[in-house]
Order: C-alpha cells, then sequence, then structure tokens
C-alpha cells in the first residue's frame, strides 16, 4: 500500500532530508578534523619516555647493527646513551631527515630455495643502524595510534589484532556457504609480483600529504 503525499507532506520530507544531509557534512567535517589534530599529533617531538619505550620494543636479540651492538647493549648501558639518542630522534623529528650515512647498511642475500640461480631466488637481509631502527619503532608506534582513521576495517593484514589468515578463512566460509546452496560463485583472485617496487611513490607522497603527513613521514 502506498502513502499519497500532498504537497506541504512531500516539503516536510525535503526539510528532513535537507537537515540530515547538513548533519552528515558536519560529522564527515568533525571527522575530517579529528584525524587532522591526530595526524599533527605524529608529528610532535618524542618524549624520553616514548623513545624508551621504541627501544624496549626492539628485539634484544635481532641482527646487530654494522658496527657490531644488539640492543641488548643499548638496554643495559640506557642510562649512558640516553641523551644522545634523544638528541638524535629530536633532530630527526624537526628536520625530518638523517645524519648522512645513518641508514647506511649491509645486505647479506639469503637463498630462499635449495639451488638459486637467478636473484629472484634470494631474500635480502639488511643489517641497519640501531638508530634508524628506534626512529622507525617510534613512527610505527605512533602511527598504531591513529591507523584506524585512515585504514578500511576490513584490512586483514599490517593492523594490530588482524592476521593475513582472516582473509583466507573468509573466502573459504563463503565457498562453502555457495556449495551448501547450490549457488553459482566467482571469485578473482589477483597477486601483484613485486608489489612494493610497483608503487608509484609519487603519487603515494601525494596521497600522505593531503593526509596531513609532514616529512618525517614522507
Amino acid at each position: 500500500m502506498y502513502e499519497v503525499l500532498d504537497n506541504s507532506r512531500l516539503k516536510e520530507i525535503q526539510e528532513t532530508i535537507a537537515e540530515l544531509e547538513k548533519k552528515i557534512d558536519s560529522f564527515i567535517a568533525t571527522e575530517d578534523d579529528r584525524s587532522k589534530h591526530d595526524v599533527t599529533k605524529l608529528q610532535a617531538n618524542a618524549s624520553l619516555e616514548e623513545i624508551c619505550n621504541a627501544v624496549w620494543d626492539c628485539g634484544s636479540d635481532k641482527s646487530s647493527s654494522p658496527n657490531g651492538f644488539s640492543f641488548l647493549f643499548l638496554k643495559r648501558n640506557w642510562e649512558y646513551f640516553k641523551d644522545d639518542v634523544d638528541i638524535f630522534v629530536t633532530q630527526f623529528m624537526e628536520s625530518g631527515s638523517f645524519p648522512k650515512r645513518t641508514n647506511s647498511e649491509f645486505i647479506t642475500l639469503i637463498p630462499k630455495v635449495k639451488n638459486p640461480l637467478l636473484i629472484k631466488d634470494y631474500r635480502p637481509i639488511l643489517l641497519i643502524g640501531m638508530q634508524y631502527k628506534i626512529v622507525a619503532k617510534l613512527l610505527e608506534n605512533r602511527l598504531a595510534s591513529v591507523i584506524d582513521k585512515f585504514v578500511n576495517p576490513v584490512q586483514s593484514t599490517f593492523i594490530t589484532d588482524h592476521q593475513i589468515l582472516d582473509g583466507p578463512l573468509i573466502v573459504s566460509e563463503v565457498i562453502d556457504w555457495y556449495k551448501k546452496r547450490n549457488k553459482k560463485l566467482m571469485i578473482f583472485r589477483v597477486d601483484f609480483e613485486k608489489a612494493f617496487d610497483s608503487v608509484s611513490w609519487t603519487y603515494l607522497d601525494y596521497v600522505l600529504s593531503q593526509m596531513g603527513f609532514g616529512d618525517s613521514w614522507r
């Protein structure tokens, strides 16, 4: 059964829709402001406590730096090095760049197959300085606190509490659901070889700048 709308009723509905549109626009603007505020916080200088947390989040028994020192050494002697580390991180946050050779690294090739013949059969392992790792971990920790503002909740990898296996499990459940109901289903699987090397860095830099990320993030 359909309701016949007179002009007054139609006008009332139109006004209601217009009011809802205003509220939605206001909500979106507020969310944008919140996101920009969150990004602004990411640019702030780090406290010594935050730097300390980043250091302790780095594995003590990971590969040593090119100079031979590991994070275990740094942690055990933190009182002697904390001021220097604080100065280094502060300079990076203010300038958005590292001193020359800070991010220099040694590359070791690890075979991925039993009898490697091609370059792609090797996996490069990098030995990189602790300073670089500390800054990377600090930025990672900060980004984790706001990542939900920028990444769709269905993203199943590289997000805290999300697992890469979530995707295959969901696909398996969907296939099973269609099979039980004898329904047709088409699944389209796409995989990009060397996807990281195929990224348009110019476009990525543009997107980050539009989101409000400063030089220290780009």
